[in-house]
């Protein structure tokens, strides 16, 4: 499975669950952030889509900024 992160207006990836499950454990993404799959109608919670515990996506999402510095679209 690709995904991908949308950030304000900016729509990052694809990548790998690997990745962004590496990103969640380095506090570069939360599981609130909006993520998007092929198949997907629309753009869900990161913690939605790879099936985390709903409570997770309480969180606030990392700063734009501070997102650009780790993930950076191709």
């Amino acid at each position: 499975m690709q995904i991908h992160i949308l950030r304000g207006q900016e729509q990052l990836g694809p990548y790998s669950v690997e990745q962004v499950n590496q990103w969640l454990t380095d506090g570069n993404l939360v599981p609130a952030d909006l993520a998007w799959s092929e198949g997907q109608p629309n753009w869900i919670p990161l913690s939605t889509l790879l099936g985390l515990d709903p409570a997770m996506s309480e969180c606030a999402p990392v700063a734009e900024s501070q997102m650009s510095r780790v993930i950076s679209p191709p």
